[in-house]
């Protein structure tokens, strides 16, 4: 697992799951280095960190790592500054007999639309 994964899943927090749906706020700290070069002295987060904090979101919830196999849609609406919470709130379509797993999810910071994200991703194996 790289820095950026590691610290997004130390600030990444699962609420109100149930087997087709989940919230989780990601905070993106003032010191996040995804940040760091994007750009300098007007940092903004990039986009493909709002992706990853969606999979790193999922496999908190599931407790197995996941596979970005296709990003279907992709839509970003506000940049994302430092200090910056995000709230997903994510549904979630499964094939029981499949590993696929299709996520809808409409990203927020302090209420107003920042990204739409449709993904598709496959489950691994059990995470250590």
């Amino acid at each position: 697992m790289n820095k950026v994964e590691l610290e997004i899943r130390e600030n990444t927090e699962i609420k109100n799951s149930s087997v087709n749906y989940f919230e989780a706020n990601v905070l993106f700290s003032k010191k996040f280095i995804g940040f760091k070069g994007h750009f300098p002295n007007n940092p903004i987060l990039p986009g493909i960190c709002i992706v990853k904090a969606q999979i790193v979101a999922l496999e908190k919830l599931l407790g197995k790592s996941c596979l970005l196999k296709k990003m279907i849609s992709v839509k970003f609406y506000l940049p994302v500054v430092p200090g910056s919470y995000l709230k997903y709130d994510t549904k979630l379509e499964r094939n029981a007999n499949e590993p696929s797993i299709m996520l809808r999810s409409k990203v927020t910071c302090n209420g107003k639309r920042t990204a739409q994200l449709k993904l598709l991703l496959e489950s691994q194996q059990m995470m250590e």
